[in-house]
């Protein structure tokens, strides 16, 4: 949507502070109808950002760790414009990196301001069709923690029902979900000394793959260990096993063996 423009008259420049990713100033301005005041701005040069489908007429969304929302939340994959790089081709690799998904077919869906209020940022959206699953996906940058997750419209409109569970779990807030994750707790313990005992992986078991970083509170209690070393009277072997929490969501669970030499 085309935006006509009608610039306000700077009056001073208070404060500009140049950013990895954007600028932020500060500056008394007047607007158009004449009020004068002083605004923030962030300056943005702008987002690309895909809804992918693939032929099942499943959304290809990301689970992904914002610091500034302090937790995970759904996306559709999404990337910053970079210098002497026009939308298309920055979604075009925003989806391979995000997604591990390449798309055959793309449709411009439009453009629109993300948050006018503060932010001259313009998102550029596009239709991705004809997903085809690369078998070696390009690099993540090191700063990005995220997973791939497929939905139904019907799914993502209902929301995440299990994920919901979790978080009001960790957040206390709801009876029904703590007992609910702390059966979950109990049982993944319990096989979790399971591995150790039959791999005798006594150099330490690692927890990893897409729920234990997830619920890495209710890991962290008492209520895990217990139930762990609580493995057919060999606590006492099961008490020199270190267990870890891996970050990486895209790493499976597995008990490590210590070599014996």
């Amino acid at each position: 949507m085309a935006i006509a423009q009608e610039l306000p008259q700077l009056l001073k420049q208070r404060l500009f502070y140049k950013g990895r990713k954007f600028n932020f100033d500060v500056a008394s301005l007047r607007l158009p109808n004449g009020s004068e005041g002083e605004w923030e701005c962030i300056r943005h040069p702008g987002g690309a950002l895909a809804v992918p489908v693939t032929p099942e007429g499943k959304l290809v969304l990301v689970r992904q760790y914002r610091f500034a929302a302090k937790g995970r939340i759904l996306e559709f994959p999404a990337g910053t414009v970079e210098i002497n790089e026009t939308p298309a081709e920055t979604i075009k690799r925003e989806i391979q990196e995000e997604t591990g998904y390449r798309a055959g077919k793309w449709q411009r869906l439009g453009e629109f301001l993300l948050a006018p209020g503060y932010s001259d940022e313009i998102i550029y959206a596009f239709l991705a069709k004809d997903l085809e699953k690369l078998e070696k996906p390009p690099a993540q940058d090191d700063d990005e923690d995220m997973e791939t997750v497929l939905f139904t419209p019907e799914e993502l409109e209902k929301g995440d029902p299990s994920a919901r569970i979790s978080q009001l779990a960790i957040e206390e807030e709801d009876p029904v979900c703590i007992e609910t994750m702390q059966l979950f707790v109990r049982y993944l313990a319990r096989q979790s000394s399971n591995l150790v005992l039959t791999m005798k992986a006594t150099g330490g078991l690692f927890l990893g793959g897409g729920i234990p970083p997830k619920i890495a509170p209710l890991l962290l209690q008492n209520i895990f260990y217990h139930n762990f070393l609580d493995g057919d009277r060999m606590e006492h072997l099961l008490k020199k096993v270190p267990v870890k929490i891996i970050r990486n969501s895209k790493t499976a669970m597995t008990g490590w063996l210590r070599p014996n030499w």
